[in-house]
């Protein structure tokens, strides 16, 4: 019913919200596209598109038919580049999300050895929070994604690395011990990640409540960065993990947990998409290499 040409047609117009957008990007006319437009809505007998004055968007039994039509395209998509890969050609691309700290510390090194073995494989990398790269996975806009394992999670996974989780504190902070336990953050200043970020300190934030214990929520921040230079300035705590932490090991103080806490780190991709050799290589390239 929907071929490919179809299916790019829809995803086209729902990014776009635009039809003279969309035929321009697909290399249509606006009468052929709306043409097309009229052929899909026939053959799957209702609606697929709201008209308005200012442009289109997804009906409701469009956007349920949705998921679908972006698996066929990315299924279609791998299809091409294993065909290409049985012919020997070795071309493809891979859209990579990662946390930060995962890039920094392993995907560069990662693709700078995967590019020597296959050196016209090319890569987009996005990074962001968790939410940003759970919703890249379920978009299908990522193949896969480097993160912390979750247990909502439904992706297939690949184990790399526990990181261990510290608690972060000035470096001229006089500590009584060398490990915290979570009575430490009752009323203390703690700077946080917002809400979607970061999942593993939020974990442990829910525990710190059920516990009774009542940090002094002070400060809501994005980036690591700012968490860093804040506690340098003697403004509260943090908790980080070891990948992000080390690298201002000279400016702050890092306790671990009693007990110790990790984040498990690893490749989630979807599993109902169909990886292309590309992408499959570069995930046991990097399991190798870890």
């Amino acid at each position: 019913m929907l071929d490919i040409k179809k299916c790019e047609v829809i995803i086209t117009i729902a990014e776009e919200k635009n039809l003279t957008r969309a035929a321009e990007k697909l290399g249509y006319t606006q009468p052929g596209i709306s043409s097309i437009v009229r052929k899909i809505e026939s053959e799957v007998g209702f609606p697929i598109f709201n008209r308005h004055h200012n442009g289109m968007t997804l009906t409701k039994e469009a956007e349920r038919l949705l998921p679908q039509v972006q698996t066929i395209i990315a299924n279609y998509k791998s299809i091409e580049e294993t065909v290409s890969n049985i012919k020997g050609i070795n071309e493809g691309h891979i859209n990579v999300g990662s946390y930060s700290s995962m890039s920094i510390t392993y995907l560069t090194s990662w693709i700078e050895g995967f590019n020597k073995l296959y050196p016209n494989i090319t890569f987009s990398i996005i990074e962001g929070g968790y939410s940003d790269l759970e919703e890249g996975l379920d978009s299908y806009n990522l193949d896969m994604a480097l993160l912390s394992r979750q247990p909502w999670h439904s992706y297939s996974w690949t184990p790399l690395i526990d990181d261990e989780v510290f608690a972060i504190l000035p470096r001229d902070t006089k500590f009584p011990r060398k490990s915290v336990t979570f009575k430490d953050f009752n009323n203390v200043p703690l700077i946080y990640h917002e809400k979607g970020s970061d999942p593993d300190v939020e974990r442990i934030l829910a525990i710190l409540e059920n516990k009774g214990i009542k940090p002094d929520y002070k400060y809501c921040i994005s980036f690591d960065r700012t968490m860093m230079s804040m506690i340098e300035h003697h403004l509260g705590y943090g908790i980080l993990s070891e990948l992000i932490a080390k690298y201002y090991h000279g400016k702050i103080k890092c306790l671990p947990f009693n007990p110790p806490i990790y984040r498990k780190l690893g490749i989630a991709t979807r599993k109902d998409l169909l990886h292309s050799p590309v992408v499959e290589l570069f995930i046991d390239y990097c399991r190798r290499h870890i």
